[in-house]
């Protein structure tokens, strides 16, 4: 969805309606017979400041990315849940760790306000959620396969992890690498007009920090 965003931005300020893929046969004027693979964050301007890898060649049943960009709908009392930037988006698409409106708005605050299972926008989840389970929920959800365009991610588990980052690094206790879908936004957390602490914002209204931090 996040490149999907990104590439609507020059046809309409409130990105993508949504992100889907086609069978490239289906396509009546190709322009080109190769695909490749699109990382976007979803901050970018344009496609050109995404990454792209994987160049492959086209066959007739591989399938392309689309994007349906947009547009303002005319009944503005019709929706469900209104985007900061104005973007109308419905609840169930609100709080499933994936960025629709474009300005993350849809996922901010998407905590538990008690046992009933109701979170801040309006939508049900199960009876309890954890915020461990929280955040590892939103984390799966953003580490979505791609192809041609759709976000991909493989997370590398146990030994596999291990060889791959070699040497010792410095983090938090118990913290592992970022993936690249993980979006670590660094927090300054200001106490009495200064800042004593740093964090990183890992989702709804969650910032990882020292102990030493709270008081």
């Amino acid at each position: 969805m996040a490149a999907a965003n990104v590439a609507c931005y020059k046809k309409s300020q409130w990105g993508a309606e949504q992100a889907s893929s086609v069978r490239y046969e289906t396509i009546k004027t190709p322009e080109t017979d190769h695909c490749v693979s699109v990382l976007c964050q979803g901050y970018e301007s344009s496609l050109t400041e995404c990454s792209f890898s994987d160049r492959t060649p086209l066959g007739r049943g591989d399938k392309v990315a689309t994007a349906t960009c947009y547009r303002e709908p005319k009944e503005r009392s019709a929706c469900e849940f209104r985007c900061v930037n104005g973007k109308c988006v419905s609840l169930e698409q609100t709080c499933d760790g994936v960025d629709h409106c474009g300005d993350r708005s849809d996922e901010m605050c998407c905590t538990v306000v008690g046992r009933s299972g109701a979170t801040s926008h309006g939508s049900r989840i199960p009876e309890f959620t954890s915020p461990k389970q929280e955040v590892k929920a939103a984390r799966d959800l953003l580490e979505m396969k791609v192809h041609c365009g759709i976000p991909n991610t493989t997370a590398l588990e146990g030994k596999d992890r291990e060889e791959k980052r070699g040497g010792r690094q410095k983090r938090v206790v118990g913290g592992v690498p970022a993936q690249p879908t993980q979006i670590q936004w660094q927090v300054a957390i200001q106490e009495r007009g200064r800042i004593d602490c740093g964090g990183a914002y890992i989702g709804g209204c969650w910032v990882l920090t020292a102990a030493h931090c709270v008081r």
